[in-house]
Order: C-alpha cells, then structure tokens, then sequence
C-alpha cells in the first residue's frame, strides 16, 4: 500500500503556489471591476447626452412651433376683413391647440388704443359679452397709448386679465417694440403675466404698421412640465435662461428643475445655445457620475468583486484542508514507522 509523503519542500511549494494563484485572482478581479467601472461611467455620460440632446430637441422645437403658430394667427387676420372673437376662438378650438401646443395659456390679439380713444375703446368693450359691463382699462392712470386684448382664447383653468394694459411695464413694452422693428416672433423675458402665474409671451406684429399683435402666453410651470413629460428630468439637472435683450451679457433665468444647483459636485455638465424667437437661449445640464444608475450596472461591479473573493476564500480553505490532510499523514507515518522490525535468523 502506497504511503502519501508530505514533505516540508512539497509544503512550501503548495504555499508558493497558494499564494501566486491569489495574487492573480486579485489582479483579475481589480481589472474586471476596472473595466466594469468605465462601462458604466461610459453609460453613464452616454446617457447624460442622450437625455440633454432630447431636452434640447424638445425644447428648441417647441419654440418654433409656437412661432409658427403665431404666424397662422396672423395669416387668419390677414385672411379675414374683420375677425370677431367668436371666429377667433373657433379658429383655434378646430385646431386644438391646447393639446396639440403643450403649455399655452392663451392665444390672443392686443391692438394700441391712442390715449385720445381709450374712454371711447372702454364703452365699446362694455358692450362684448367677453369682457362685461364694468370693463375698465388697468392700471388706472393716463398714458399716451395702450396696447389692450380685443379677441382672445384661453385654456380653460387660466382666467383672463384682458382689461390689462400690455403696455404699462417696461419689459413688456421693449418686446413689442423688437417685434414691431424686426417683424417676427419675439419671446418676452421671464415675467408675471397678467392672470397673477409666473411665465413669458411670444408676439408677432399683425402687419407692419405695429398697431396690433398676436400673443401667445405660457405659463412656465406648466409649459416646461408640458414638454419634459415622460423624459428623464428627474435625473438631469437643467436650468433654461435666455439673454437680456439691453444687455446680451446678463442672462436671464426661465426655469430650473429642482435638483439644480450651481455647485461643482456634478461632474457630467453640458451648455447649448441657440437662437429662436428673438432671444438667445441657455440651456444648461448637469448630471452625477452615476447618471445611468441601472441595477445591473451598480450590482455588476460588485458581482465581480464578489466572485474574486469567493475564489479566493475557496483557494485558501483548499490550501489549509489540504496541510492538514498532509500533517494528518505525517504523524501516521511517524506512528506506523515506530514499530521494530521483524528480523529472521541470526542472534
């Protein structure tokens, strides 16, 4: 019967080997989790300018449909000798612009009423259904001239202010000047419009002579909510500013999403700029390292940590089960050798 011998030079061996065959499961398993890391910070930025191209998309698209839009109000004006709200109104429910234009809270014509008409503009729209018997223009005071709503459509939840003059702040004024001098769309600057809601307008001169434009008014809650819908912004950090129109150096914030701020902690960071409506706009992004945060990529990385160290682990208890067995051998060879010996024949 064969005997197993251990001997202290197979034991070293068996360590060397032990150890060596760690070492190099430990520079694979730091390779693998390396290489898994860079996958997902890849996927990750990958991601992060995927969803900042789709805001972007969305966003710049939008502008311009709500540009076009401004131009087949106009084209409707043109078209018509004389347009009453009930036309203007039927003009636009056919073509459901609530729902087909995301984020409109009113579509409108303003005209300017010279400071001579305006006791003569009041009695004339106390006699419209639209607007009452008590209709007054506000806010009270005299100035030379009033740019005043004469034909209106509205979403249903956004009450209308169309006794205000649209003349009577600054901001407002320069946007219709820019549009009278260039003859397109102009956005106006962040304000608060009329009905109390914070948001902006787009206006387009109805023909050159400037006396009256179509408007059309955003809230900016419920337009940004309106075309980010079903998108990943609860990931991505995105504030929307535009350009001052005096000074093109001071930007203007429109909208932030909530988990914006101007810290340096997010590494993923994008602008785009581009030109729509008379305005510069500024979009910025910002996202984490871990922007794709999808499970199998966190759990992938720590899969692959794991199995290293279960290799590792077994190799270990193998090695020590293994000198153990041998030790085991050692002392019954001791034991079995201690017995005398037969011997035959010679005293």
């Amino acid at each position: 019967m064969k005997k197993v011998m251990v001997t202290e030079g197979c034991r070293r061996l068996a360590r060397q080997l032990t150890f060596w065959l760690c070492l190099l499961i430990v520079l694979l398993t730091t390779v693998a989790v390396s290489f898994a890391q860079q996958r997902i910070s890849t996927r990750s930025a990958d991601a992060f300018s995927q969803d900042a191209n789709d805001a972007n998309e969305r966003f710049k698209r939008s502008l311009q449909q709500y540009a076009d839009l401004l131009y087949q109000g106009r084209s409707f004006v043109h078209g018509s000798r004389e347009v009453t709200q009930k036309e203007w109104e039927q003009y636009f429910r056919e073509q459901n612009i609530f729902g087909r234009y995301k984020g409109i809270s009113m579509v409108f014509i303003a005209e300017t009423v010279p400071h001579d008409a305006k006791l003569k503009f009041e009695a004339a729209m106390r006699m419209q259904p639209q607007s009452g018997a008590d209709y007054s223009i506000s806010p009270g005071g005299d100035r030379p001239e009033y740019l005043m709503i004469t034909r209106y459509l509205r979403a249903t939840n956004v009450a209308p202010a169309i006794n205000f003059d649209l003349y009577s702040t600054p901001a407002r004024r320069q946007t219709y000047a820019a549009a009278r001098v260039l003859n397109h769309p102009v956005a106006s600057p962040p304000l608060v419009l009329a009905s109390g809601e914070p948001g902006f307008f787009m206006t387009l001169p109805v023909d050159t002579s400037g006396k009256s434009f179509v408007v059309i008014t955003f809230h900016t809650d419920q337009l940004l909510d309106a075309l980010f819908e079903g998108n990943t912004l609860h990931k991505l950090a995105l504030r929307i500013s535009e350009t001052d129109m005096v000074d093109p150096n001071e930007k203007i914030e429109l909208f932030k999403t909530a988990n914006w701020h101007d810290s340096n902690e997010m590494t993923l960071r994008r602008t785009d700029t581009f030109g729509v409506a008379g305005r510069q706009w500024i979009m910025e992004y910002k996202g984490n390292a871990d922007y794709d945060n999808e499970p199998a990529g966190r759990f992938g990385t720590l899969f692959i940590g794991l199995i290293g160290s279960m290799l590792i682990v077994m190799i270990g208890l193998t090695y020590f089960a293994l000198l153990k067995v041998g030790e085991r051998n050692v002392a019954l060879q001791k034991k079995t050798g201690s017995k005398p010996r037969k011997s035959g024949g010679r005293a």
